[in-house]
């Protein structure tokens, strides 16, 4: 949880900065091994459409198919609420963030509110003293020189502007940019990926299924 809340710290901060110009991206090579199960389930997939076309007319067998439909549609919304921007690991995360910017605001407000009380009382104590013949020489910059000020006030805002833009950063376009980002391999700027024996590996199966 706290890697998560970290990640979407990190999205907020960079902001819309742009990329830096000495790497690009590329999307990591898939094993055979990745290669083989996504064989295999577009096997099951076209056996499962032959099936229903053999057995469109059976009753039995229709109610199964809508049954397996169903569930396909309840699984498909329950992945949307465990994965991606609006899973519920990100949705925590991004309300730690909310929280951490609400007691900030607490923080500023409570100092802001003792320090207004602090030079409203010592206004109301300068006002007090003046008399019929004291007001000529009153001079209204001089005396506001001299209220008391709230030290902790300006670093208080700093934390508080800091938070604010990292909560209003958690949209989940950014969340998800930083997901999709995640998912590439970073390679040097001459683009040429350096060979490793899995990398190796793949190649000689290519080659093969390409019959060179």
């Amino acid at each position: 949880m706290l890697e998560t809340v970290g990640k979407l710290q990190n999205i907020a901060q960079r902001g819309n900065k742009p990329k830096p110009k000495t790497k690009r991206l590329q999307m990591a090579r898939k094993t055979p091994a990745e290669k083989f199960e996504e064989a295999k389930l577009h096997m099951a997939k076209m056996a499962a459409k032959m099936a229903r076309e053999e057995n469109k007319d059976n009753p039995e067998y229709l109610v199964l198919l809508e049954k397996s439909e169903s569930l396909a549609k309840d699984i498909a919304g329950y992945s949307r609420k465990t994965t991606g921007p609006n899973s519920f690991a990100n949705r925590v995360a991004v309300a730690r963030i909310k929280i951490d910017w609400i007691e900030a605001e607490e923080r500023l407000v409570i100092s802001q509110d003792a320090s207004a009380k602090e030079q409203k009382k010592f206004l109301q104590n300068a006002l007090a003293k003046v008399t019929t013949e004291t007001v000529a020489k009153l001079k209204s910059a001089t005396v506001l020189k001299k209220m008391p000020k709230n030290d902790d006030l300006a670093e208080l805002q700093a934390e508080y502007d800091r938070l604010n833009d990292q909560w209003r950063g958690m949209t989940p376009k950014a969340i998800k940019a930083a997901e999709d980002a995640a998912k590439v391999t970073e390679i040097d700027t001459t683009g040429i990926e350096q060979e490793t024996p899995e990398t190796a590996e793949v190649a000689e199966v290519e080659s093969l299924e390409n019959g060179e």
